[in-house]
């Protein structure tokens, strides 16, 4: 009898279950915002881990993703948690208790969706360089990779969500606008709910590679992208998977891995035409850029001057420790502060809170800041301004700095990166402003 019932409620279960999902699929339509994927996918990428074991940094920190994105990386993995008023905010684990501690040092055992987010940043997720870090937000990674055009794997399969926190997910990324830009690792559980919500995002299932199983995903197929990844098992890179890879991206579907971190092992599966892999190995990606400097490593050169530039026209505490950090560098600091007709040609939607002046005295009045200048384009102030050490922030990227950079390194200057301070962007920040 107990083993008819059970065979019972599983019919049960899973009739109900496709009910639901057509009863959604006919009630709330789905979506097609998400627009055309990024091409990123579809090259031989790696795809960083959250729980980045081969670093300094904490997981799923800012510092992390900093790090990773200076490492070259095109696409960061995050797992995201909900608090009981349903912010997103990132952590492995539902509970606190391998991550957070107190302002006493005791860890601390609440499961996340029990406390308001207001309680969360309470509670210190690390301590580094005597900065405390409290949770990082989904909000706060977007802004950052917006900002850097970093693609995210948001890492939702075991977390049985529900169609309204998909939906909050979805309004969030939709605000960055980087529906395109986001992979959604899901369950196959709760792939009908958000694929009902939009059919148009990537999507990701976790599932062995088959050709059977291919066929089925391929029927079930509503959606316009959808990776099938398989997980690393022992001998896995010693198998022959062209033919099943071949024929799964003959089908629409984007091949992945995960997780290898040996290079050779990763060699021989993009060989074999896999698109996606996801490792926590620092040594596996080529397109390293410049890494951050730790306050630790921070040590006075006497008789250096140091140069750093940037807009500044919010300044917060992540500026003022900047600078301290920068000037600790050399014997004096001069910070450029971009002109403001500038800053409006290359970024038209910018809305700039102060003029020109009023940036270059504010950052002045800091009492790190020995002197301001203004500039137009960063590779030019470089080859004017008197200084031994070039200083720039993580996301300092872009092609006028990657310039300025190489002028500095051909030219005998010194170029330094300095982390960002914890939790706090000039777009969070104005994010913030915006919702008061």
């Amino acid at each position: 009898m107990y083993i008819i019932f059970l065979w019972l409620s599983k019919r049960f279960t899973f009739t109900l279950h496709k009910v639901t999902s057509l009863f959604i699929s006919k009630v709330c339509p789905p979506l097609s915002n998400g627009g055309t994927p990024s091409d990123i996918f579809y090259k031989k990428q790696y795809v960083a881990h959250g729980r980045f074991e081969s670093c300094e940094y904490p997981n799923n920190s800012l510092s992390l993703y900093d790090y990773l994105i200076n490492e070259g990386f095109k696409i960061v993995e995050c797992d995201v948690m909900f608090t009981k008023d349903n912010v997103p905010v990132l952590c492995h684990d539902d509970n606190l208790l391998n991550f957070a501690k107190d302002d006493f040092g005791n860890s601390v055992n609440i499961k996340i969706d029990s406390i308001d987010f207001s309680e969360i940043i309470k509670y210190n997720f690390s301590i580094t360089d005597k900065r405390t870090i409290k949770v990082t937000t989904l909000e706060e990674l977007l802004s950052l990779c917006k900002e850097n055009s970093i693609c995210i794997e948001l890492d939702l399969e075991k977390k049985f969500l529900g169609r309204r926190k998909y939906k909050i997910l979805y309004e969030l990324v939709k605000r960055y606008q980087m529906l395109n830009m986001v992979i959604w690792e899901v369950s196959p559980s709760d792939f009908y709910s958000i694929s009902s919500i939009d059919n148009s995002l990537i999507y990701q299932i976790d599932h062995t590679w088959s050709f059977a199983k291919l066929d089925e995903l391929k029927k079930k197929k509503k959606v316009a992208s959808l990776i099938i990844s398989s997980e690393w098992f022992p001998g896995f890179v010693d198998k022959d998977y062209k033919a099943i890879i071949e024929y799964g991206k003959s089908l629409g579907f984007i091949m992945k891995c995960a997780t290898i971190n040996e290079k050779s092992e990763a060699d021989k599966m993009f060989c074999q035409g896999v698109d996606l892999i996801t490792t926590d190995k620092l040594n596996m990606n080529s397109n390293k850029k410049n890494r951050i400097l730790m306050d630790s490593e921070i040590t006075k050169k006497s008789g250096k001057k140091v140069l750093t530039v940037g807009v500044y026209d919010m300044i917060h505490i992540g500026h003022v420790n900047l600078f301290k950090r920068a000037q600790a560098l050399g014997d004096s600091l001069t910070v450029a502060v971009q002109k403001s007709e500038v800053v409006l040609k290359y970024k038209p939607q910018a809305k700039l809170v102060y003029s020109t002046e009023e940036r270059m005295y504010m950052v002045k009045s800091i009492r790190f800041v020995d002197d301001v200048i203004t500039y137009e384009g960063v590779d030019e102030i470089v080859k004017v301004a008197d200084f031994d050490i070039f200083v720039t922030g993580p996301d300092q990227i872009h092609s006028g700095f990657q310039d300025a950079i190489k002028w500095c390194k051909n030219h005998g200057k010194e170029h330094v990166v300095l982390g960002r301070t914890e939790g706090i962007s000039s777009s969070w920040l104005k994010e913030q402003i915006k919702q008061m």
